[in-house]
């Protein structure tokens, strides 16, 4: 299938940031040729069609209803799957999507490659109740620090904001990079002050709190400064740690950071913790 001169020499290909909420139509007309190269053979026109039929279902949409073979054979044209694709809204193409790898003959590996060529930041993974689902691209690293976070943080603030800067990325319908910052830093501050709290200490800010590690020699120091850059970070992007007219320039690359250093700090000082309790 895509093997024309453009295509081997990638010269449809630019690099940029994965996009959300968008299905560009070159990815809406490679999955197109992806649904023809896979109903080749005998009753191409005929699986072609009931594709249709079912993408069209898949998403409530009207489509041209024919009954018999020798109908579909005379009256369907791909140009129906087409203009069905090109139209579709962003959330009802990746509907279609699910609807191909699911009940029609592509698989998940076809559609991933289609999605990385075309910087659509989507996926096709196995849901758990056995049925292939796209997804947010970062959801399977966000959902791997979820499961490192230990287990036992006593803190439900803690895991709160950290499912919060997950959420903050792979919602769909609203993808919020400063959100998600702001929530892992809120995460770590929460988990150092209720950490100190346990030593008789109570400071009021996270700020506070690394200037009480410091202090008191609790960890050593060039952690103390990489947690203080991390403070710092936060508190100097603007419309993350304080309002500002203008919006930084960040990405959803800088939030999946900030959530996996969240992270590794909570278990660094909760495992800290439970050493001085043994």
């Amino acid at each position: 299938m895509f093997q024309n001169f453009t295509r081997r020499h990638k010269l449809d290909h630019f690099e940029s940031e994965l996009r959300y909420e968008y299905v560009p139509p070159p990815f809406r007309y490679d999955l197109y040729k992806l649904v023809q190269d896979n109903c080749g053979g005998e009753m191409s026109h005929v699986r072609e069609y009931a594709l249709y039929r079912g993408a069209s279902i898949s998403i409530n949409a009207d489509y041209f209803q024919l009954f018999t073979i020798d109908d579909i054979h005379e009256y369907y044209s791909p140009d129906l799957f087409v203009d069905l694709l090109l139209k579709a809204k962003w959330h009802n193409a990746l509907s279609i999507v699910e609807f191909l790898v699911n009940d029609g003959p592509l698989s998940e590996t076809e559609i991933n490659q289609l999605f990385n060529y075309h910087s659509v930041g989507y996926e096709v993974e196995m849901a758990p109740d056995n049925n292939w689902r796209v997804v947010v691209k970062y959801s399977v690293l966000i959902d791997y620090s979820d499961q490192v976070i230990s287990s036992d943080v006593p803190y439900k603030p803690v895991i709160d904001s950290i499912v919060a800067a997950k959420e903050a990325l792979i919602d769909p319908k609203k993808i919020d990079v400063a959100s998600s910052i702001a929530h892992s830093v809120a995460a770590v501050e929460a988990y150092l002050r209720g950490w100190l709290n346990g030593k008789g200490l109570s400071p009021a800010t996270l700020g506070d709190a690394i200037k009480t590690v410091r202090k008191m020699s609790l960890c050593p120091v060039h952690i103390v400064e990489s947690l203080e850059q991390f403070y710092i970070y936060r508190n100097r992007t603007e419309n993350v740690g304080h309002g500002a007219p203008t919006f930084a320039d960040i990405s959803r690359e800088d939030a999946l950071l900030c959530s996996e250093m969240a992270v590794s700090f909570i278990n660094y000082f909760h495992r800290k913790s439970i050493l001085a309790k043994t």
